[in-house]
């Protein structure tokens, strides 16, 4: 009897720390942002946009393109909408934002933006990727939210898996400036 319940208590133990590590680890990996710098060719895809417009990323050569991946059950993703929002505000020269969601449900999508309370500039578009053709089968995109930053020649320059503290700082502002002149 006393050899089962050390046998219990030592799995029960061994159970609660494998727990707490990967609930550590894990958090760990949700929490942390990567930068990586890739370069190449952006993968072309056409689009119909939740507004009605149809589009294509070639049409928007000339300019920086940010192409973010997101949902609206995803917690970082609603955090960080409205600052990727003003950054478009402010960018609007030289940024146009396709925010690719991979919703399934319209309803979904229309029920986070009323929460936003943001009006969309015309640089930013929301695309609904319901078949992740474009998020995964294209991008490779797995964990949200994910954004790929793409040169006016369409070729990426940083892919960001993460959040953002603030897209809207002056930082991705002077990026924005720096990567329109290249």
């Amino acid at each position: 009897m006393k050899l089962n319940l050390l046998i219990l208590s030592l799995i029960l133990a061994i159970a609660t720390l494998l727990t707490l590590w990967s609930n550590k680890h894990f958090l760990t990996m949700e929490t942390a942002v990567t930068t990586d710098h890739i370069y190449g060719p952006a993968p072309l895809f056409s689009y119909t946009a939740l507004s009605g417009q149809k589009g294509k990323l070639e049409d928007h050569a000339g300019k920086i393109v940010m192409v973010h991946f997101w949902a609206s059950w995803c917690a970082p993703c609603i955090i960080e909408f409205p600052d990727l929002i003003d950054l478009a505000q402010a960018e609007k020269e030289n940024l146009v934002v396709l925010a690719v969601t991979v919703d399934e449900n319209k309803a979904d999508i229309e029920k986070f933006m009323a929460q936003v309370k943001k009006t969309l500039p015309d640089n930013f578009l929301i695309i609904q990727d319901a078949g992740k053709n474009i998020s995964e089968k294209l991008y490779g995109t797995v964990k949200l939210p994910e954004t790929f930053v793409i040169k006016p020649d369409l070729t990426i320059t940083e892919k960001i898996t993460g959040p953002q503290k603030n897209w809207n700082s002056r930082s991705w502002r002077k990026k924005i400036t720096r990567l329109s002149s290249e």
